[in-house]
């Protein structure tokens, strides 16, 4: 019972995000078998005039469907990557929100133990260390959010659906391209990585905000504006600017540009297709900068006390 009452918002939310990637699953799966009803009627149909067509064309298309393997392919055209493209498309849309509200959820208890001057008490029974550890634990404990989202997103993907590369390839090759298609799981294993390699580099701005900005609503602000910052930046200068303007001639250069937008989800299709290795390098080197920033901002114990100390 404690738990639902501490974690009510994130849970109402998640339940929230299953039904409307259902409701996309159903009604694509619902278009997918109005389809099926259709082709079943027009394959009657071909049985009982096919005998008396003359039309070279309407011959054709009645072939087609009295094909052996045609509900085969039919059924196939189904699939899990038309179903992730519908429900991706749906719910990332609304990406920042989703940002925001992991943010907002996750700073509720860091900000408190700043403004209520809990740090204060917490040091005065436990070492720094100590402290930082269950500090960075508050901050982090909805470090799972993304990757759950991403997991029931993948679970309504797969539902009834096939993983045969044939109809991708054909209909999504430059959205998802030919190393996705033809390695579903290690796509969806990479992107749940992804997702948490974005969650702690978002937790890592706000640690760093929150470490002087301890009224929460204040801090909130911040945080969001620091993220449209450097969203913008990498967005106009390194990747506009530098990648598609400066290094525009040089190709295999300029397709680096879609590693340099972490916050930019649909950039991840194109930079694991591109090269994987270096996709996850330069996401690591943008974790391993937040990390860097967050150790220079709470490495004196001294200041943090006295800026706790002035908050009434």
């Amino acid at each position: 019972m404690k738990f639902l009452k501490n974690n009510f918002l994130i849970i109402l939310f998640i339940i929230i995000f299953t039904i409307q990637c259902f409701n996309i699953w159903q009604e694509k799966y619902n278009l997918h078998q109005k389809g099926y009803e259709y082709a079943s009627e027009i394959q009657k149909e071909c049985l009982e005039t096919m005998d008396t067509l003359t039309d070279v064309g309407e011959i054709a298309r009645c072939e087609r469907f009295l094909a052996e393997d045609f509900f085969d392919n039919y059924q196939k055209e189904y699939n899990f990557f038309d179903n992730f493209t519908a429900i991706s498309n749906g719910i990332w849309s609304l990406k920042d929100l989703l940002v925001y509200f992991f943010i907002a959820i996750s700073l509720i208890g860091v900000t408190r133990i700043f403004k209520d001057k809990v740090a204060l008490y917490m040091l005065e029974r436990e070492n720094y260390s100590k402290f930082l550890k269950k500090l960075f634990c508050k901050s982090y404990r909805y470090i799972w959010f993304y990757p759950l989202l991403a997991i029931i997103m993948f679970l309504f993907s797969l539902y009834k659906a096939s993983l045969d590369p044939t109809r991708p390839l054909y209909a999504f090759g430059e959205h998802f391209g030919s190393f996705i298609i033809n390695h579903p799981y290690i796509f969806m294993i990479l992107f749940i990585i992804n997702t948490i390699i974005f969650s702690s580099i978002c937790l890592n701005i706000a640690l760093v905000i929150v470490r002087r900005q301890h009224n929460y609503f204040l801090a909130l602000i911040e945080i969001i504006l620091v993220i449209l910052a450097i969203q913008l930046f990498l967005e106009l200068v390194v990747i506009k600017f530098i990648f598609n303007n400066l290094l525009y001639e040089f190709e295999k250069v300029n397709l680096l540009g879609h590693f340099f937008n972490f916050l930019n989800m649909p950039d991840f299709y194109i930079g694991i297709n591109s090269n994987v290795v270096m996709f996850f390098l330069v996401n690591l080197i943008y974790l391993l900068i937040s990390f860097v920033c967050v150790y220079f901002s709470y490495r004196n114990k001294e200041k943090l006390v006295i800026d706790c100390e002035k908050n009434k």
